[in-house]
């Protein structure tokens, strides 16, 4: 057998390999590349900053990855993907944009370019944020309503600017910002200085059918009449005055140490008239407003003095709590506290405002008859038992002066 080519059969071979090389030239032209070998597909695995995915599902995952991680350019390769590449990158975008929580607080905008590599699709998708990576990482997650009650308390306590928080299942009832807050403020007047104005943005932010039970972000921002350092200082400040004013009173084992509390409150004080609750009239809940205005400034609105009231007897362990109702149409504050009898209300305003104590430990029945509404359900019920103020005693024991502590 001939073992060598004849020259015909060169050129042949020539020929044919030149037109391969051709083929391979038409090949890169469309954007088609050989890459071997051929990996297996693992979905979800992240390799750098590439990610892989072969649902759709497993698209939208990756893309908050990405958004996760405040990666700015990213890649997604999709293997064995039945679906529609295109279409279902830019749904996969509109929906993280329009309805993840993530991807509508952080993302302002997302571009992506699309190519085919023999075996998979590389997507390369192009984030631009609207907050940073910081504000991103600042997030913090919670599993229930008692986490999130906690988390905001802890940031309103100590005066933060803001607070950023995840929410599995978001209902207004069990969400509203506003009532946790002013809870938290009125049981705790001898901690918190002042109540601050607050803000809240939730993501995403549909009035719509859908609008609850939905996973949300909530952003709250606080601003506060003083800095934070004026109101610790501030706090410290009240404490240290309750003290002085408790310190040296030996005080009755009796109802008749409310009327102390009264008298305390009352010696050279003003209230500020025309108080209503209307945000917009006040100077972010100004000192007017808190403890502080009551004892240490001698000039508050009912509020004011309510919370001062508070304090007295939290100071003391006395079980009371601020009253927010109306009193002849107008909204008000009070309070309620618990005696050995049963639970009476007390109104410092009013008594400082008609010199004498009118509003002292009365009854609901008499609450009412003087012009007062509350919601009862927020609040116990009283004692029916109608007290004899008057025959209170008038005298105040004083004691020598106990070292302060705080």
């Amino acid at each position: 057998m001939n073992r060598f080519k004849s020259p015909l059969a060169v050129i042949a071979a020539l020929i044919s390999a030149l037109a391969l090389l051709g083929g391979c030239n038409l090949l890169l032209s469309r954007d088609y590349m050989v890459i071997t070998p051929h990996l297996e597909n693992r979905p979800g695995e992240v390799v750098g900053d590439e990610l892989r995915a072969e649902t759709f599902q497993e698209l939208k995952d990756n893309i908050l990855h990405l958004i996760e991680e405040g990666i700015e350019v990213g890649t997604i390769r999709l293997y064995n993907y039945t679906g529609e590449i295109d279409s279902d990158i830019e749904a996969a975008i509109t929906q993280t944009m329009k309805y993840e929580p993530l991807g509508v607080y952080a993302v302002e905008y997302v571009s992506y370019k699309s190519v085919r590599i023999l075996s998979y699709h590389e997507i390369t998708l192009t984030i631009t944020y609207r907050k940073t990576a910081e504000e991103i990482a600042a997030i913090k997650k919670v599993s229930s309503v008692s986490d999130f009650k906690n988390l905001l308390t802890d940031a309103y306590s100590g005066y933060e600017d803001s607070l950023t928080v995840e929410v599995p299942w978001y209902y207004v009832d069990q969400y509203n910002v506003e009532d946790i807050l002013q809870s938290y403020y009125d049981d705790n007047p001898l901690t918190v200085a002042a109540a601050p104005n607050f803000t809240m943005k939730l993501y995403p932010d549909m009035e719509a059918e859908g609008a609850t039970g939905w996973q949300r972000i909530l952003e709250v921002s606080f601003t506060y009449p003083e800095s934070r350092a004026r109101l610790r200082e501030m706090s410290r400040e009240l404490l240290r005055q309750i003290s002085r004013m408790l310190s040296d009173l030996e005080l009755p084992d009796d109802i008749s140490r409310f009327k102390v509390f009264e008298d305390l409150l009352r010696e050279n004080s003003e209230v500020i008239s025309g108080y209503d609750f209307d945000p917009d009239g006040k100077d972010a809940y100004g000192v007017e407003y808190t403890a502080y205005g009551a004892i240490i400034n001698k000039s508050a609105t009912s509020e004011g003095y309510a919370l001062a009231f508070k304090a007295l007897c939290d100071f003391l362990d006395i079980d009371c709590h601020v009253v927010r109702g109306r009193l002849d149409g107008l909204e008000h504050c009070w309070n309620i506290v618990k005696t050995e009898d049963g639970w009476y209300h007390v109104d410092v305003a009013m008594d400082i405002t008609d010199s004498g104590y009118q509003y002292l430990l009365c009854t609901d029945g008499q609450m009412a008859e003087k012009g007062y509404r509350w919601n009862p359900s927020d609040y116990p019920r009283s004692a029916a038992e109608i007290i004899n103020v008057s025959s209170m005693t008038e005298e105040l024991i004083h004691t020598e002066p106990i070292e302060e502590t705080e």
